[in-house]
């Protein structure tokens, strides 16, 4: 065997047991991100603003952007007052704003 096949025959070895690792790399799965923010919230806001925690007992809304989820929880039927809000940075889920809508 001569050493140019010996060395094509690594490569292709090589090569080919990279391919499945890099498949193995799953994107994430966008409905698990999304819970991971709405636990995420409920963290910030029972930590920075403990006052509103009974509000994130009702289910939220999360919308995303290209770089954050907004996690909006729903008025209580028959509320007039407003709602806890909380912007969290994709990736690592870190606090960008957190507020009350009135």
């Amino acid at each position: 065997m001569s050493h140019q096949s010996l060395l094509i025959g690594f490569f292709v070895l090589a090569s080919s047991l990279a391919i499945p690792s890099m498949h193995a790399q799953k994107p994430t799965d966008p409905v698990a991100a999304k819970q991971q923010a709405v636990a995420a919230a409920r963290e910030a806001i029972a930590t920075a603003r403990p006052e509103w925690k009974a509000e994130t007992t009702r289910k939220p809304m999360v919308t995303e952007t290209r770089d954050e989820y907004v996690v909006t929880y729903p008025l209580p039927k028959g509320s007039l007052g407003g709602a806890p809000v909380v912007h969290l940075k994709k990736g690592d889920l870190k606090v960008k704003k957190l507020y009350h809508t009135q």
